[in-house]
Protein backbone atom coordinates (compact mmCIF):
# COMPACT_ATOMS: atom_id res chain seq x y z
CA UNK A 1 0.00 0.00 0.00
CA UNK A 2 2.87 2.83 1.13
CA UNK A 3 5.23 1.53 -1.99
CA UNK A 4 1.83 2.40 -4.14
CA UNK A 5 0.80 5.46 -2.65
CA UNK A 6 5.02 6.65 -3.18
CA UNK A 7 4.90 5.40 -6.69
CA UNK A 8 1.88 7.46 -7.25
CA UNK A 9 3.29 11.05 -5.08
CA UNK A 10 6.62 10.37 -7.20
CA UNK A 11 4.46 10.19 -10.40
CA UNK A 12 2.49 13.71 -9.81
CA UNK A 13 5.59 15.14 -8.60
CA UNK A 14 7.41 14.64 -12.04
CA UNK A 15 3.91 15.76 -13.74
CA UNK A 16 3.85 18.82 -11.72
CA UNK A 17 7.16 19.83 -12.09
CA UNK A 18 7.27 18.83 -16.05
CA UNK A 19 4.23 21.54 -16.43
CA UNK A 20 5.84 24.38 -14.01
CA UNK A 21 8.64 23.91 -16.14
CA UNK A 22 6.57 24.00 -19.53
CA UNK A 23 5.31 27.15 -18.53
CA UNK A 24 7.99 29.08 -17.46
CA UNK A 25 9.98 28.46 -20.54
CA UNK A 26 9.77 31.11 -23.10
CA UNK A 27 8.40 30.27 -26.62
CA UNK A 28 10.31 29.56 -29.52
CA UNK A 29 11.31 32.57 -31.95
CA UNK A 30 9.23 32.47 -35.08
CA UNK A 31 10.99 31.45 -38.39
CA UNK A 32 12.70 33.94 -40.45
CA UNK A 33 10.19 35.15 -43.79
CA UNK A 34 10.97 33.79 -47.01
CA UNK A 35 13.22 35.71 -49.75
CA UNK A 36 11.30 38.20 -51.01
CA UNK A 37 8.22 37.97 -49.09
CA UNK A 38 8.66 41.29 -47.14
CA UNK A 39 8.20 44.45 -49.78
CA UNK A 40 11.01 46.48 -49.37
CA UNK A 41 9.99 49.85 -48.02
CA UNK A 42 9.69 52.67 -50.96
CA UNK A 43 8.82 56.74 -50.34
CA UNK A 44 5.24 57.51 -50.86
CA UNK A 45 4.81 58.73 -54.16
CA UNK A 46 7.75 56.70 -55.65
CA UNK A 47 6.11 56.03 -59.39
CA UNK A 48 5.76 59.78 -59.88
CA UNK A 49 9.12 60.83 -58.53
CA UNK A 50 10.33 57.66 -60.83
CA UNK A 51 8.61 59.52 -64.12
CA UNK A 52 9.79 62.87 -63.07
CA UNK A 53 13.55 61.32 -62.78
CA UNK A 54 12.79 59.87 -66.34
CA UNK A 55 12.05 63.04 -67.63
CA UNK A 56 15.34 65.09 -66.01
CA UNK A 57 17.42 62.48 -67.94
CA UNK A 58 18.07 59.77 -65.33
CA UNK A 59 20.44 61.73 -62.96
CA UNK A 60 23.38 60.21 -61.15
CA UNK A 61 21.70 60.59 -56.99
CA UNK A 62 23.97 60.80 -54.67
CA UNK A 63 22.52 61.08 -50.49
CA UNK A 64 24.20 62.59 -47.83
CA UNK A 65 23.99 63.17 -44.47
CA UNK A 66 26.03 65.36 -42.70
CA UNK A 67 25.90 66.42 -38.33
CA UNK A 68 27.70 70.20 -37.27
CA UNK A 69 28.11 69.06 -33.59
CA UNK A 70 28.82 70.95 -30.85
CA UNK A 71 29.49 68.89 -27.98
CA UNK A 72 32.87 66.90 -28.96
CA UNK A 73 33.19 64.10 -26.53
CA UNK A 74 33.72 60.87 -27.95
CA UNK A 75 30.61 59.14 -26.91
CA UNK A 76 28.72 62.43 -28.77
CA UNK A 77 30.53 61.92 -31.89
CA UNK A 78 29.68 58.11 -31.54
CA UNK A 79 26.46 58.35 -31.07
CA UNK A 80 26.40 61.15 -33.80
CA UNK A 81 27.97 59.34 -36.44
CA UNK A 82 25.52 55.91 -35.86
CA UNK A 83 22.60 57.92 -36.03
CA UNK A 84 23.42 60.12 -39.50
CA UNK A 85 24.89 56.51 -41.52
CA UNK A 86 21.60 55.38 -40.41
CA UNK A 87 19.63 58.02 -41.20
CA UNK A 88 21.45 58.39 -44.76
CA UNK A 89 20.82 54.56 -45.49
CA UNK A 90 17.57 54.71 -44.75
CA UNK A 91 17.13 57.39 -47.39
CA UNK A 92 18.95 55.47 -49.99
CA UNK A 93 16.52 52.33 -49.27
CA UNK A 94 13.60 54.55 -49.60
CA UNK A 95 14.40 55.71 -52.91
CA UNK A 96 15.96 52.34 -54.32
CA UNK A 97 14.56 51.26 -57.49
CA UNK A 98 16.01 49.39 -60.70
CA UNK A 99 15.60 52.40 -62.91
CA UNK A 100 17.09 54.94 -60.09
CA UNK A 101 20.87 54.88 -60.03
CA UNK A 102 22.13 56.03 -56.96
CA UNK A 103 25.82 56.49 -56.20
CA UNK A 104 27.03 54.82 -52.76
CA UNK A 105 28.15 57.64 -50.32
CA UNK A 106 30.64 55.12 -49.10
CA UNK A 107 32.25 55.57 -52.07
CA UNK A 108 33.48 59.57 -50.70
CA UNK A 109 36.07 57.22 -48.46
CA UNK A 110 36.98 58.39 -45.05
CA UNK A 111 37.25 61.90 -45.53
CA UNK A 112 40.38 64.18 -43.48
CA UNK A 113 39.63 66.62 -41.30
CA UNK A 114 40.42 69.56 -43.88
CA UNK A 115 37.93 68.46 -46.26
CA UNK A 116 34.95 67.91 -43.36
CA UNK A 117 35.50 71.37 -42.10
CA UNK A 118 35.61 73.04 -45.69
CA UNK A 119 32.65 70.72 -46.40
CA UNK A 120 30.75 72.33 -42.93
CA UNK A 121 31.94 75.73 -43.66
CA UNK A 122 30.38 75.98 -47.09
CA UNK A 123 26.76 76.95 -47.82
CA UNK A 124 24.25 73.39 -48.74
CA UNK A 125 24.85 74.11 -51.87
CA UNK A 126 28.59 74.23 -52.09
CA UNK A 127 28.83 71.58 -49.88
CA UNK A 128 26.46 69.07 -52.44
CA UNK A 129 28.91 69.97 -55.50
CA UNK A 130 32.07 69.22 -53.41
CA UNK A 131 30.29 65.94 -52.60
CA UNK A 132 28.63 65.24 -56.07
CA UNK A 133 32.13 65.86 -57.88
CA UNK A 134 33.76 63.99 -55.77
CA UNK A 135 32.32 60.69 -56.80
CA UNK A 136 31.03 61.89 -60.49
CA UNK A 137 27.26 62.55 -58.95
CA UNK A 138 25.05 64.49 -61.25
CA UNK A 139 22.21 65.33 -57.76
CA UNK A 140 22.47 65.62 -54.74
CA UNK A 141 20.26 65.21 -51.91
CA UNK A 142 22.25 66.61 -48.53
CA UNK A 143 20.68 66.73 -45.12
CA UNK A 144 22.62 68.64 -42.90
CA UNK A 145 21.73 68.74 -38.96
CA UNK A 146 22.97 71.40 -36.50
CA UNK A 147 23.33 70.12 -33.41
CA UNK A 148 21.28 72.56 -30.30
CA UNK A 149 21.72 72.65 -26.70
CA UNK A 150 19.36 74.20 -24.18
CA UNK A 151 16.34 74.96 -26.44
CA UNK A 152 13.37 75.63 -24.60
CA UNK A 153 10.98 73.46 -26.95
CA UNK A 154 13.55 70.50 -26.50
CA UNK A 155 14.62 70.10 -30.19
CA UNK A 156 18.33 68.02 -30.31
CA UNK A 157 18.95 69.49 -34.32
CA UNK A 158 18.11 72.34 -36.55
CA UNK A 159 18.12 70.27 -39.59
CA UNK A 160 17.88 71.28 -43.51
CA UNK A 161 18.11 69.42 -46.86
CA UNK A 162 19.12 70.54 -50.47
CA UNK A 163 18.47 68.89 -53.43
CA UNK A 164 21.02 70.41 -55.90
CA UNK A 165 21.56 69.75 -59.80
CA UNK A 166 24.63 70.13 -60.42
CA UNK A 167 24.09 69.39 -64.56
CA UNK A 168 22.51 73.07 -64.36
CA UNK A 169 23.80 74.52 -61.58
CA UNK A 170 20.34 74.90 -59.53
CA UNK A 171 18.69 74.35 -56.62
CA UNK A 172 15.43 72.09 -56.99
CA UNK A 173 14.13 72.07 -53.70
CA UNK A 174 15.26 72.50 -49.75
CA UNK A 175 13.64 72.21 -46.39
CA UNK A 176 14.33 73.21 -43.10
CA UNK A 177 12.72 71.36 -39.55
CA UNK A 178 13.39 71.04 -35.92
CA UNK A 179 14.54 66.97 -35.21
CA UNK A 180 13.06 65.86 -31.30
CA UNK A 181 13.81 62.87 -29.82
CA UNK A 182 11.04 60.14 -29.13
CA UNK A 183 8.90 61.21 -26.35
CA UNK A 184 9.31 57.79 -24.83
CA UNK A 185 12.86 57.15 -24.92
CA UNK A 186 14.02 60.50 -25.37
CA UNK A 187 16.52 59.09 -27.90
CA UNK A 188 16.70 59.36 -31.94
CA UNK A 189 15.88 55.42 -31.97
CA UNK A 190 15.35 53.25 -34.85
CA UNK A 191 11.52 54.00 -35.01
CA UNK A 192 12.07 57.75 -34.48
CA UNK A 193 14.97 57.96 -37.40
CA UNK A 194 12.37 55.64 -39.62
CA UNK A 195 9.59 58.73 -39.67
CA UNK A 196 12.12 61.36 -40.13
CA UNK A 197 14.17 59.55 -43.46
CA UNK A 198 10.36 59.08 -44.44
CA UNK A 199 8.42 62.49 -44.22
CA UNK A 200 12.15 63.74 -45.94
CA UNK A 201 12.06 61.16 -48.51
CA UNK A 202 8.23 62.06 -49.06
CA UNK A 203 9.18 65.95 -49.51
CA UNK A 204 12.00 65.36 -51.96
CA UNK A 205 10.24 63.55 -53.95
CA UNK A 206 7.46 65.68 -53.95
CA UNK A 207 9.81 68.74 -54.84
CA UNK A 208 11.56 66.43 -57.50
CA UNK A 209 8.16 65.54 -59.24
CA UNK A 210 7.59 69.51 -59.13
CA UNK A 211 10.69 70.26 -61.10
CA UNK A 212 10.30 68.64 -63.82
CA UNK A 213 6.49 68.31 -64.44
CA UNK A 214 4.68 65.87 -66.88
CA UNK A 215 2.90 68.68 -69.22
CA UNK A 216 5.05 69.79 -71.43
CA UNK A 217 4.68 73.73 -70.54
CA UNK A 218 7.58 76.01 -69.72
CA UNK A 219 7.38 74.13 -66.03
CA UNK A 220 8.98 70.84 -68.25
CA UNK A 221 11.88 72.82 -69.44
CA UNK A 222 15.79 72.37 -68.28
CA UNK A 223 17.94 75.39 -67.93
CA UNK A 224 21.00 74.64 -70.57
CA UNK A 225 24.25 76.81 -70.76
CA UNK A 226 25.76 77.61 -74.45
CA UNK A 227 29.11 78.30 -74.20
CA UNK A 228 30.60 80.35 -77.38
CA UNK A 229 33.68 80.57 -78.25
CA UNK A 230 35.69 82.07 -81.76
CA UNK A 231 36.10 84.85 -84.22
CA UNK A 232 32.92 86.24 -84.45
CA UNK A 233 31.19 89.86 -84.27
CA UNK A 234 28.37 90.76 -82.25
CA UNK A 235 25.69 90.39 -85.69
CA UNK A 236 26.73 86.56 -85.66
CA UNK A 237 25.92 86.77 -82.07
CA UNK A 238 22.82 87.95 -82.23
CA UNK A 239 22.23 86.31 -85.00
CA UNK A 240 22.62 82.96 -82.99
CA UNK A 241 20.39 83.76 -80.31
CA UNK A 242 17.19 84.42 -82.72
CA UNK A 243 18.38 81.31 -84.38
CA UNK A 244 18.35 79.23 -80.94
CA UNK A 245 15.44 80.76 -79.91
CA UNK A 246 13.60 79.19 -83.03
CA UNK A 247 14.66 75.61 -82.78
CA UNK A 248 11.91 73.93 -81.79
CA UNK A 249 11.43 72.78 -78.05
CA UNK A 250 13.69 75.72 -76.96
CA UNK A 251 11.38 78.39 -74.66
CA UNK A 252 10.29 81.29 -76.87
CA UNK A 253 12.54 84.14 -76.03
CA UNK A 254 14.64 82.21 -73.24
CA UNK A 255 17.76 82.58 -74.78
CA UNK A 256 19.73 85.43 -73.12
CA UNK A 257 23.10 86.61 -73.10
CA UNK A 258 24.73 85.77 -69.73
CA UNK A 259 28.57 87.01 -69.76
CA UNK A 260 30.78 87.94 -72.56
CA UNK A 261 34.39 87.98 -72.91
CA UNK A 262 36.19 89.89 -75.69
CA UNK A 263 40.16 89.57 -76.65
CA UNK A 264 42.30 90.15 -78.73
CA UNK A 265 42.48 86.67 -80.29
CA UNK A 266 38.84 85.43 -79.48
CA UNK A 267 35.67 86.35 -78.13
CA UNK A 268 33.61 83.89 -75.39
CA UNK A 269 30.13 84.61 -74.84
CA UNK A 270 27.52 82.24 -72.18
CA UNK A 271 24.27 82.06 -72.63
CA UNK A 272 21.31 80.44 -70.99
CA UNK A 273 18.19 78.82 -72.57
CA UNK A 274 15.42 76.73 -71.58
CA UNK A 275 14.54 74.10 -73.45
CA UNK A 276 12.32 70.87 -73.09
CA UNK A 277 14.34 67.96 -75.26
CA UNK A 278 17.11 65.87 -75.15
CA UNK A 279 20.53 66.85 -75.12
CA UNK A 280 21.40 65.44 -78.52
CA UNK A 281 18.34 67.01 -80.13
CA UNK A 282 19.75 70.65 -78.66
CA UNK A 283 23.54 69.74 -79.70
CA UNK A 284 22.73 69.29 -83.02
CA UNK A 285 19.82 71.59 -83.44
CA UNK A 286 22.48 74.48 -81.82
CA UNK A 287 25.27 73.33 -84.64
CA UNK A 288 22.85 73.59 -87.62
CA UNK A 289 21.41 76.71 -86.25
CA UNK A 290 24.88 78.01 -86.63
CA UNK A 291 25.54 77.03 -89.79
CA UNK A 292 22.28 77.52 -91.71
CA UNK A 293 21.69 81.21 -89.83
CA UNK A 294 25.40 82.61 -89.70
CA UNK A 295 26.97 80.59 -92.48
CA UNK A 296 30.02 79.54 -89.88
CA UNK A 297 31.68 76.71 -89.27
CA UNK A 298 30.09 75.25 -85.62
CA UNK A 299 31.75 72.72 -84.18
CA UNK A 300 30.65 71.21 -80.62
CA UNK A 301 34.07 70.83 -78.26
CA UNK A 302 32.16 69.28 -74.94
CA UNK A 303 28.42 68.43 -74.67
CA UNK A 304 27.32 67.35 -71.34
CA UNK A 305 24.31 67.15 -69.23
CA UNK A 306 23.52 71.10 -69.01
CA UNK A 307 26.60 72.53 -70.76
CA UNK A 308 27.12 73.31 -74.33
CA UNK A 309 30.91 74.83 -75.88
CA UNK A 310 30.91 75.48 -79.35
CA UNK A 311 33.82 77.19 -81.41
CA UNK A 312 32.65 79.29 -84.05
CA UNK A 313 34.85 80.37 -87.30
CA UNK A 314 33.97 82.27 -90.38
CA UNK A 315 33.50 80.00 -93.28
CA UNK A 316 35.85 80.89 -96.70
CA UNK A 317 32.98 82.88 -97.79
CA UNK A 318 33.11 86.40 -99.36
CA UNK A 319 30.80 88.61 -97.13
CA UNK A 320 27.80 88.90 -99.78
CA UNK A 321 28.69 85.26 -100.37
CA UNK A 322 27.57 84.03 -96.72
CA UNK A 323 24.30 86.78 -97.49
CA UNK A 324 23.64 83.88 -100.04
CA UNK A 325 24.18 80.56 -98.26
CA UNK A 326 20.10 79.80 -97.57
CA UNK A 327 18.87 79.38 -94.45
CA UNK A 328 16.23 82.21 -93.15
CA UNK A 329 15.78 85.83 -94.11
CA UNK A 330 17.21 88.27 -91.69
CA UNK A 331 17.88 91.71 -91.83
CA UNK A 332 21.49 91.25 -92.21
CA UNK A 333 21.14 89.59 -95.55
CA UNK A 334 17.66 90.91 -96.96
CA UNK A 335 19.17 93.27 -99.16
CA UNK A 336 21.10 90.88 -100.41
CA UNK A 337 18.36 88.40 -100.58
CA UNK A 338 16.07 90.86 -102.54
CA UNK A 339 18.72 91.99 -105.42
CA UNK A 340 19.31 87.76 -105.93
CA UNK A 341 15.12 87.77 -106.09
CA UNK A 342 15.02 90.57 -109.08
CA UNK A 343 18.36 89.00 -110.92
CA UNK A 344 16.12 85.54 -110.92
CA UNK A 345 13.12 86.79 -111.68
CA UNK A 346 14.90 88.59 -114.92
CA UNK A 347 16.47 85.42 -115.81
CA UNK A 348 13.00 84.05 -116.45
CA UNK A 349 13.06 81.69 -113.13
CA UNK A 350 14.88 78.73 -114.10
CA UNK A 351 14.25 75.65 -112.47
CA UNK A 352 17.56 74.01 -110.81
CA UNK A 353 18.53 70.35 -111.26
CA UNK A 354 21.36 69.15 -108.97
CA UNK A 355 23.14 65.89 -109.64
CA UNK A 356 25.71 65.02 -107.08
CA UNK A 357 28.33 61.71 -107.50
CA UNK A 358 31.42 60.09 -106.19
CA UNK A 359 34.09 59.95 -108.45
CA UNK A 360 36.04 56.55 -109.38
CA UNK A 361 38.63 55.82 -107.36
CA UNK A 362 41.00 56.30 -110.26
CA UNK A 363 40.79 59.87 -110.00
CA UNK A 364 43.68 61.10 -107.55
CA UNK A 365 44.44 64.58 -108.04
CA UNK A 366 42.75 67.00 -106.18
CA UNK A 367 39.40 67.74 -107.53
CA UNK A 368 38.97 71.01 -109.59
CA UNK A 369 36.56 73.30 -111.05
CA UNK A 370 38.40 75.02 -113.37
CA UNK A 371 35.94 75.89 -115.90
CA UNK A 372 35.05 79.59 -115.82
CA UNK A 373 31.47 81.61 -115.84
CA UNK A 374 30.25 82.36 -119.30
CA UNK A 375 32.05 79.37 -121.37
CA UNK A 376 30.72 76.43 -122.42
CA UNK A 377 31.22 73.03 -121.58
CA UNK A 378 33.56 70.85 -123.82
CA UNK A 379 33.51 67.02 -124.97
CA UNK A 380 34.79 65.04 -122.42
CA UNK A 381 34.49 67.45 -119.61
CA UNK A 382 33.63 65.72 -116.08
CA UNK A 383 35.19 63.48 -114.01
CA UNK A 384 34.19 59.44 -114.54
CA UNK A 385 32.04 58.72 -111.63
CA UNK A 386 30.32 55.36 -109.95
CA UNK A 387 26.44 55.49 -111.19
CA UNK A 388 25.85 52.47 -109.30
CA UNK A 389 25.48 54.61 -106.23
CA UNK A 390 22.84 56.52 -107.83
CA UNK A 391 20.54 53.94 -109.59
CA UNK A 392 20.64 51.74 -106.49
CA UNK A 393 22.97 48.68 -108.55
CA UNK A 394 23.99 46.00 -105.68
CA UNK A 395 20.03 46.23 -103.79
CA UNK A 396 18.59 43.34 -106.48
CA UNK A 397 20.20 41.22 -109.08
CA UNK A 398 22.56 42.82 -111.86
CA UNK A 399 21.88 43.06 -115.36
CA UNK A 400 25.56 43.14 -116.37
CA UNK A 401 27.94 40.02 -114.69
CA UNK A 402 30.20 42.17 -116.06
CA UNK A 403 28.64 44.92 -114.09
CA UNK A 404 28.82 42.77 -111.09
CA UNK A 405 32.33 41.78 -111.30
CA UNK A 406 33.62 45.40 -111.66
CA UNK A 407 31.63 46.46 -107.98
CA UNK A 408 32.68 43.35 -106.51
CA UNK A 409 36.23 43.99 -107.40
CA UNK A 410 35.72 48.08 -106.51
CA UNK A 411 34.55 46.78 -103.16
CA UNK A 412 37.36 44.42 -102.41
CA UNK A 413 40.34 46.90 -103.58
CA UNK A 414 43.28 46.89 -101.32
CA UNK A 415 43.63 50.48 -101.14
CA UNK A 416 42.25 52.41 -98.28
CA UNK A 417 41.17 55.80 -100.63
CA UNK A 418 38.73 52.99 -101.85
CA UNK A 419 37.85 51.18 -99.26
CA UNK A 420 36.60 53.95 -97.49
CA UNK A 421 35.07 56.87 -100.02
CA UNK A 422 31.99 54.60 -99.02
CA UNK A 423 31.54 56.66 -96.08
CA UNK A 424 30.58 59.99 -97.38
CA UNK A 425 26.81 60.54 -98.01
CA UNK A 426 27.04 62.70 -100.91
CA UNK A 427 23.28 62.19 -101.20
CA UNK A 428 22.75 63.85 -97.65
CA UNK A 429 25.18 66.66 -99.53
CA UNK A 430 22.67 66.72 -102.33
CA UNK A 431 19.64 67.27 -100.12
CA UNK A 432 21.57 69.89 -97.90
CA UNK A 433 22.41 71.99 -100.87
CA UNK A 434 18.81 71.58 -102.33
CA UNK A 435 17.45 72.59 -99.16
CA UNK A 436 19.46 75.74 -99.22
CA UNK A 437 18.21 77.02 -102.88
CA UNK A 438 14.50 76.61 -101.40
CA UNK A 439 15.51 79.11 -98.90
CA UNK A 440 16.92 81.36 -101.21
CA UNK A 441 13.76 81.35 -103.28
CA UNK A 442 14.96 79.39 -106.14
CA UNK A 443 12.97 76.41 -107.92
CA UNK A 444 14.90 73.02 -107.50
CA UNK A 445 13.95 70.34 -110.15
CA UNK A 446 13.39 66.80 -109.19
CA UNK A 447 15.70 64.24 -111.09
CA UNK A 448 14.40 61.27 -109.30
CA UNK A 449 10.96 60.11 -111.82
CA UNK A 450 13.40 60.62 -114.92
CA UNK A 451 16.79 58.89 -112.90
CA UNK A 452 14.44 55.72 -112.32
CA UNK A 453 12.93 55.81 -115.80
CA UNK A 454 16.60 55.98 -116.96
CA UNK A 455 17.49 53.01 -114.64
CA UNK A 456 15.37 50.53 -116.61
CA UNK A 457 17.58 50.37 -119.58
CA UNK A 458 20.47 48.12 -118.81
CA UNK A 459 22.53 50.38 -121.29
CA UNK A 460 22.11 53.01 -118.98
CA UNK A 461 24.02 50.96 -116.08
CA UNK A 462 26.51 49.65 -118.22
CA UNK A 463 27.82 52.84 -119.55
CA UNK A 464 31.24 54.54 -118.37
CA UNK A 465 29.07 58.02 -117.38
CA UNK A 466 31.44 61.15 -116.67
CA UNK A 467 29.77 63.45 -114.17
CA UNK A 468 28.79 65.81 -116.76
CA UNK A 469 27.26 63.37 -118.95
CA UNK A 470 25.07 61.70 -116.30
CA UNK A 471 24.22 65.82 -115.28
CA UNK A 472 23.01 67.16 -118.16
CA UNK A 473 21.29 63.42 -118.87
CA UNK A 474 18.95 63.97 -115.92
CA UNK A 475 18.55 67.18 -116.23
CA UNK A 476 17.54 67.26 -119.34
CA UNK A 477 14.90 64.00 -118.74
CA UNK A 478 13.21 65.82 -115.84
CA UNK A 479 12.85 69.03 -117.50
CA UNK A 480 15.45 71.34 -116.39
CA UNK A 481 16.82 74.50 -117.05
CA UNK A 482 20.13 74.92 -114.96
CA UNK A 483 21.86 71.61 -113.59
CA UNK A 484 24.54 71.56 -111.02
CA UNK A 485 26.78 68.23 -111.46
CA UNK A 486 29.04 67.47 -108.63
CA UNK A 487 32.11 65.22 -108.02
CA UNK A 488 33.14 64.72 -104.17
CA UNK A 489 35.09 62.18 -102.37
CA UNK A 490 36.66 61.43 -99.01
CA UNK A 491 40.91 61.35 -99.12
CA UNK A 492 42.75 58.99 -96.50
CA UNK A 493 45.65 58.62 -95.77
CA UNK A 494 47.07 55.65 -97.28
CA UNK A 495 49.10 54.44 -93.91
CA UNK A 496 46.80 54.51 -91.22
CA UNK A 497 43.60 55.36 -92.87
CA UNK A 498 42.73 58.21 -91.03
CA UNK A 499 40.82 60.54 -93.03
CA UNK A 500 42.48 63.60 -94.75
CA UNK A 501 39.69 66.02 -96.33
CA UNK A 502 37.06 65.83 -98.00
CA UNK A 503 36.57 67.33 -101.53
CA UNK A 504 33.46 68.37 -103.81
CA UNK A 505 33.73 69.93 -107.22
CA UNK A 506 30.66 71.44 -108.41
CA UNK A 507 29.82 72.88 -111.78
CA UNK A 508 26.47 74.61 -113.09
CA UNK A 509 25.61 75.48 -116.68
CA UNK A 510 22.57 75.58 -118.61
CA UNK A 511 20.94 72.47 -119.95
CA UNK A 512 20.05 74.04 -123.52
CA UNK A 513 23.50 75.31 -124.44
CA UNK A 514 25.97 73.70 -121.65
CA UNK A 515 27.15 77.17 -120.75
CA UNK A 516 28.72 77.24 -117.54
CA UNK A 517 26.96 79.37 -114.96
CA UNK A 518 29.08 78.34 -111.91
CA UNK A 519 31.88 76.49 -110.56
CA UNK A 520 33.82 76.09 -107.80
CA UNK A 521 35.51 73.56 -105.30
CA UNK A 522 35.03 73.35 -101.71
CA UNK A 523 36.66 70.98 -99.35
CA UNK A 524 37.38 71.20 -95.81
CA UNK A 525 40.44 69.18 -93.57
CA UNK A 526 39.12 66.41 -91.24
CA UNK A 527 42.81 65.34 -90.31
CA UNK A 528 43.02 65.94 -85.89
CA UNK A 529 39.78 67.47 -86.06
CA UNK A 530 37.90 65.20 -84.24
CA UNK A 531 35.06 65.70 -87.31
CA UNK A 532 32.92 62.92 -89.04
CA UNK A 533 32.90 63.34 -93.15
CA UNK A 534 29.09 63.34 -92.52
CA UNK A 535 29.03 66.77 -89.66
CA UNK A 536 31.71 68.21 -92.64
CA UNK A 537 29.05 68.21 -95.03
CA UNK A 538 26.33 71.13 -93.26
CA UNK A 539 29.79 73.54 -93.54
CA UNK A 540 30.49 71.87 -97.44
CA UNK A 541 27.08 72.83 -98.16
CA UNK A 542 26.78 76.20 -97.33
CA UNK A 543 29.85 77.23 -98.94
CA UNK A 544 28.78 75.63 -102.10
CA UNK A 545 25.60 77.44 -102.11
CA UNK A 546 27.16 80.93 -101.49
CA UNK A 547 29.48 80.43 -104.24
CA UNK A 548 27.41 79.54 -106.51
CA UNK A 549 24.31 81.62 -106.00
CA UNK A 550 26.68 84.90 -106.26
CA UNK A 551 27.99 83.69 -109.33
CA UNK A 552 24.51 82.75 -110.55
CA UNK A 553 23.16 86.23 -109.21
CA UNK A 554 25.58 88.00 -111.42
CA UNK A 555 25.11 86.15 -114.18
CA UNK A 556 21.48 86.32 -114.58
CA UNK A 557 21.88 90.25 -113.53
CA UNK A 558 23.11 90.81 -117.41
Amino acid sequence: MNTRICSMSAAWLVTVCGLATAQDRLPDPPLPPAAGSLPMPRVQGIEAFKAAYARSGRPRLLFYADVVGIDQSAGRALRDAGMITALGARLEDLFRDPEVQIVNAGALGVLTEQQVASLRRNDEYAAARMLGDSVGADAVVLVRLLEQHGRRDGASYAASYVIADLRRGTTLGRHAWEMYPDDMTGEFDARRLGEYSGAIAQRVARQYSEAFPESGGVGAMRRFTLRVVGDYEDADLTGLRDAVNSVSGVGAGSVMLRAEDKSAAQSMATLDLMYAGDLLDLRAAVRQAAVDRLAMEAKVLDAREGTISLRLAPLDLTARQRMLTGGPTTPRNRDERERLAQAYAKAGAPTIAVVINRATVEVEAPLEATAQGGSTMQTGDGVNIIVGERVGIGQGTLTSPFLERVIDRELRDARAERREQASLDLRMFEDRLVGRLVDLGLRPKDVSAAQAALAQDAGFKDRAWTDRELGHTLAAEAGADVVITGVGRLVRAKAGEQPLRVEIALRAYRVSDGVIVGATTVQRPLAGTGETPTQALDELAAEATGRLVTQFADTWAK
